[in-house]
């Protein structure tokens, strides 16, 4: 099962290159150079033009475009929050840090009392 945020660029990313959007440098024509014209979204009669469907696409993109717009500034802005309190909580030292810093002087001082008693035991 694909997972439903994927689920929706996949969707978006198809949609894109169906109506032919070349927005990426290198990036083809699509259906659209193929001579494939993307599917109308509403069925407007036989006797339709596919030039007069194409506003109609055109705004329906816009509008999806739009909706995952509003959709991913909403998740970057709960993820901005999320890094926010990261930082907070990584800025405080926590129990772990406190006794490893202790243990640090700790064996500091233990290197520091064993090289004073080798040299004291040296003295005559």
């Amino acid at each position: 099962m694909v997972p439903r945020r994927f689920a929706k660029t996949l969707g978006a990313a198809v949609l894109l290159v169906h109506v032919g959007w070349t927005g990426w440098p290198g990036a083809g024509k699509g259906l659209a150079a193929e001579g494939v014209s993307p599917a109308p979204v509403a069925q407007a009669g036989e006797g339709a033009s596919l030039a007069s469907e194409g506003p109609v696409d055109c705004r329906e993109l816009a509008r999806l475009l739009e909706q995952q717009k509003g959709q991913l500034s909403r998740e970057l802005g709960q993820i901005k929050r999320e890094l926010g309190l990261l930082r907070e909580d990584m800025a405080r030292p926590g129990l772990k840090e406190i006794v490893a810093g202790i243990g640090y002087i700790l064996g500091l001082a233990g290197v520091g009392l064993y090289i004073h008693s080798r040299k004291a035991s040296r003295r005559p």
